[in-house]
């Protein structure tokens, strides 16, 4: 009777703390998703503001605004789009393509041996 009760008590000790642990996580996670948020729309005003000075250059250099401000687009949609290349060529690797060639060999080498 005494194994027992202490068996449950050390069962219920390590639920507890795993019940503490899991609210840390959630409590971090969230503290981590807001700054990332924080963080990306800092990032972004930096990006404007750089662009903004790269056209107030472009124009004291004798560009017009609104050409310099094409410019300014045509580069920041040139980068939007390298940037979607590679995202559309890493996205292909979250299917863990070579973990399914690697069971599909293994599929049919046991197909293989049953035949």
């Amino acid at each position: 009777m005494l194994l027992w009760q202490s068996v449950r008590g050390l069962g219920s000790a390590h639920l507890k703390l795993a019940t503490l642990e899991m609210r840390l996580t959630g409590e971090s996670l969230v503290t981590m998703i807001a700054a990332g948020v924080m963080a990306s729309v800092l990032l972004v005003s930096a990006w404007l503001v750089l662009v903004a000075v790269a056209v107030l250059g472009l124009v004291n250099y004798g560009f017009s605004a609104s050409v310099a401000m094409l410019i300014a687009m045509a580069i920041n949609l040139l980068v939007a789009w390298l940037l979607y290349g590679i995202a559309r060529r890493r996205s292909q690797l979250l299917g863990f393509p070579a973990t399914l060639r690697s069971l599909d060999k293994i599929g049919s080498s046991t197909e293989a041996v049953q035949s």
